[in-house]
């Protein structure tokens, strides 16, 4: 039956159109159930932001202020080369800089791969924030098929761990120009 779910979710999220949302839809949870995931990327070997990020960024920016009582769980570990600096928290510095309350931001500094930013967020969501019940992702384009994927199906193993039932609902991303892999169908 677990099979069954992650395909059917597989199909559903792949032709799911996220990837040429620039924002969030407006019929989303208007409270704290609502998690919005923002997937980090590389940083710069100093430890700064790369232009993608940023763009990624300035699209979570705006689902945190459309969705003013949601998480944002923010997941990216240590990809530059400076000890102690993940993507995550410079995301978190990033949008408290522009106005969101550190209150309302959950941080996954050890990701080093999509499936471990989906498999984390998931553990650290079943565990701490039982009330979270919709998912909403943000990440770049070509990006947006696998990362709604994979976060489904984390979500969907860690229920059948125990934890509560989350579904990926919705989903927004930056434009970068890059198809490859804006579905799975094509990999």
């Amino acid at each position: 039956a677990m099979w069954r779910q992650i395909m059917s979710d597989w199909d559903r999220l792949n032709h799911s159109g996220f990837c040429t949302r620039r924002s969030l839809r407006d019929d989303l949870a208007q409270d704290d159930s609502l998690c919005i995931v923002v997937f980090g990327y590389g940083l710069n070997q100093n430890g700064s932001m790369k232009p993608e990020l940023f763009d990624r960024l300035n699209v979570a920016l705006q689902a945190a202020r459309q969705y003013p009582n949601a998480y944002i769980a923010l997941t990216g570990g240590e990809t530059a080369g400076v000890k102690g600096i993940s993507e995550a928290a410079v995301m978190a510095i990033w949008l408290m800089n522009n106005g969101i309350p550190d209150n309302r931001i959950l941080l996954e500094k050890s990701a080093l791969s999509t499936t471990e930013n989906a498999r984390n967020i998931c553990a650290m969501l079943a565990r701490d924030y039982p009330q979270v019940k919709q998912l909403a992702v943000v990440t770049s384009d070509y990006h947006s098929a696998l990362a709604a994927v994979l976060l489904q199906t984390a979500a969907t193993c860690s229920a059948a761990e125990g934890g509560q039932e989350m579904s990926v609902v919705a989903g927004a991303s930056c434009y970068t120009g890059t198809s490859a892999g804006s579905s799975l169908s094509t990999q």
